[in-house]
């Protein structure tokens, strides 16, 4: 207990309090991660065995085989795609993650990120674009900094599927870059059915997702992508946060510290 006099006994009480609390979050934090993760990883294995069981219950046809070893392909692929986004975010949290920082053509690279999704975008049904953007150039590592803009691409693009019973407007995500001062921003805006205002905070926490996603993506996503933007913005010193359109959907706004010297 606290003592009433602030002494320094009772500032040391007060260290140790803090502590205690400190340890008591970390470890709930990582009894939530375990059970996620167990979560995650159950469904994809629960949905072989039951495919295998089926599969192996009577003689079948080639056909039935085939189908059946396509629907394992994909849950497979679905578990190499969440432990290795796990060993990430495990790699990331031990601090054994090397960033080597150089100049990075910020425009020029999320141009590249929206031309190589582009044609997957339109196969899923969203239409993908970049806005004109001038040259920024931001210290950065350009691996790292284009798997930030392509979890951002995809996650937009995923939460736009099918949006278009919601607004005229909708199916559409588009990238932006700009500058304010020493900032370089870009932001990632989809049509999707937008975020509640109580997640928003949240949606970058390992695992999280809300209602609205767990109901609208098809392809069962692990809720790691905005975890694993997360982590990559604040190694590189930015911040990140997720605001809801008022003409419908979401927007990502990422702000990286530009570098000293810029193109002309």
């Amino acid at each position: 207990p606290s003592r009433p006099v602030p002494d320094e006994i009772g500032r040391l009480i007060d260290t140790f309090n803090q502590m205690i609390s400190r340890l008591e979050n970390s470890f709930e934090s990582m009894k939530r991660f375990t059970a996620d993760a167990s979560h995650e990883l159950r469904s994809p294995l629960a949905n072989m065995q039951s495919t295998l069981e089926v599969a192996l219950g009577q003689p079948r046809e080639p056909d039935e085989y085939r189908s059946a070893m396509a629907s394992l392909n994909e849950e497979v692929g679905r578990l190499r795609h969440i432990v290795a986004d796990l060993l990430l975010l495990a790699r990331a949290d031990s601090g054994k993650v090397p960033f080597q920082l150089e100049p990075v053509r910020l425009d020029i690279l999320a141009g590249e990120v929206v031309e190589s999704f582009s044609e997957r975008a339109n196969a899923l049904g969203a239409h993908l674009e970049m806005a004109p953007a001038p040259a920024v150039v931001i210290p950065g590592d350009e691996r790292w900094l284009r798997q930030l803009v392509l979890n951002l691409v995809d996650n937009a693009v995923r939460f736009s599927i099918g949006a278009e019973a919601q607004h005229a407007a909708a199916g559409g995500v588009r990238v932006t870059v700009w500058v304010e001062g020493q900032l370089a921003f870009l932001a990632v805006d989809d049509d999707g059915p937008g975020i509640p205002e109580s997640d928003l905070e949240r949606v970058f926490e390992r695992f999280f997702r809300s209602d609205a996603a767990r109901t609208r993506l098809v392809d069962g996503g692990a809720g790691l992508g905005l975890a694993i933007c997360a982590w990559i913005v604040r190694e590189h010193g930015g911040t990140i946060r997720a605001v809801n359109r008022p003409a419908g959907g979401t927007r990502m706004i990422l702000a990286m510290p530009r570098s000293s010297s810029q193109p002309q």
